[in-house]
C-alpha cells in the first residue's frame, strides 16, 4: 500500500468506514518499503494521515512491523 497510495481509493474506503461507524484505524507500517524508498514512505504517510482526519478517523501506528515475513 506504502508503495503505491492511491488517495482516491483510500479517501473513498475511509468515507465507507466513516459511514459504518469506524472511528479508530490501526494502520500497519511495514518496514520492507520504508527501506526501499524512506522519503517516499514517510510522504505516503503523512498524506494518509490527511486523508483520515479530514474524515474524522483516529489512526493507530503499528511501526515497522515486519510479521508478514
Amino acid at each position: 500500500m506504502w508503495e503505491n497510495l492511491d488517495l482516491d481509493v483510500i479517501d473513498k474506503e475511509l468515507q465507507w468506514a466513516h459511514n459504518l461507524g469506524f472511528s479508530k484505524l490501526r494502520v500497519f507500517l511495514h518496514i520492507e518499503p520504508y527501506i526501499k524508498n524512506s522519503t517516499s514512505y514517510i510522504k505516503n504517510i503523512f498524506a494518509f494521515l490527511a486523508v483520515a482526519k479530514s474524515r474524522g478517523h483516529h489512526v493507530i501506528p503499528v511501526l515497522f512491523d515486519d510479521c508478514w515475513r
